[in-house]
This record gives structure tokens, C-alpha cells and sequence, in this order.
């Protein structure tokens, strides 16, 4: 199933949304189709923390046309403003609602399980950073 949110109105392609992002069994389908389709390749970052389909050189996304509802929701649902332009968020979708659409799952997987060579950092790690920043401490230290 397509979700539409709207497109980011303001954007620098700094690539700090392409983080760890989660996708459903049917995104990996369409994602594994489009990455075979154009010969891509995940590519593994110094910062594991970063997309494997990100490319830092052109500052884009490879995977742009199938990407995630994670990713097309980064920026313009309130409950994940983009740090650069948060005033871009018009639309809100916690959580729940979303896993109640079936835009999220709570089976969901990293899209690094499915197409990275190593495991990088667990759901779980990336689930206690977000825990640990959103009640105002450190990820790290």
C-alpha cells in the first residue's frame, strides 16, 4: 500500500534524516526490485548511523523513488521535524496511528538487515539513543 505525505518544501540534502530507517516486508520487496533494476549496491559508512543508500558524494538518495514511509514521513510529520527546517512539519502521524494504517509495522526491519553486509547497529540500539535523546540525555558519553 502507498502512503502520500507531502514532499519537503524546504530541504539541503545534508543527509542527516538518512539514519537507520525501518521498512516493511512489501518496501524491502520494492526496494530489492529498484536496487537489482539500476545495479545499486548498499554501501557501508564510517558512521553506522548513516543509510547504506545514501550517497554522501552526490548527497542524494539512491533509493529515492521507493523509499520507506519512514523516510518520506522525515521532515513533514510533526513527530519527526527535521532538525534544519522544523517549521517544515505539517502533518502529524504518531506512532500508533501510523502502525494502525499499516504505514509501520512493529515487525519491521532495518533496512541494513536486509541489504548490509554487516550488521551495523541493532533496532534495539537505535530505539535506546532515541529514548535516551528524547528524555534530554546524551546518546553518548
Amino acid at each position: 500500500m502507498s502512503w502520500f505525505f507531502p514532499a519537503m518544501p524546504e530541504c539541503n540534502s545534508c543527509g542527516d534524516c538518512c539514519g537507520p530507517v525501518t521498512a516493511t516486508a512489501t518496501e524491502i520487496t520494492a526496494i530489492r526490485g529498484f536496487v537489482e533494476a539500476h545495479g545499486i549496491a548498499w554501501t557501508e559508512h564510517d558512521d553506522p548511523l548513516t543509510c547504506g543508500f545514501y550517497d554522501r558524494a552526490e548527497q542524494k538518495c539512491r533509493i529515492y523513488p521507493v523509499r520507506p514511509a519512514a523516510c518520506r514521513m522525515f521532515g513533514v510529520v510533526d513527530e519527526m521535524p527535521c532538525p534544519h527546517f522544523p517549521d517544515a512539519a505539517s502533518v502529524s502521524m504518531p506512532i500508533h496511528r501510523a502502525i494502525q494504517l499499516g504505514i509501520m509495522n512493529p515487525e519491521d526491519r532495518l533496512l541494513s538487515e536486509s541489504f548490509g553486509g554487516t550488521p551495523g547497529i541493532s533496532l534495539e540500539e537505535i530505539q535506546l539513543v532515541g529514548m535516551l535523546t528524547a528524555r534530554g540525555r546524551p546518546a553518548h558519553g
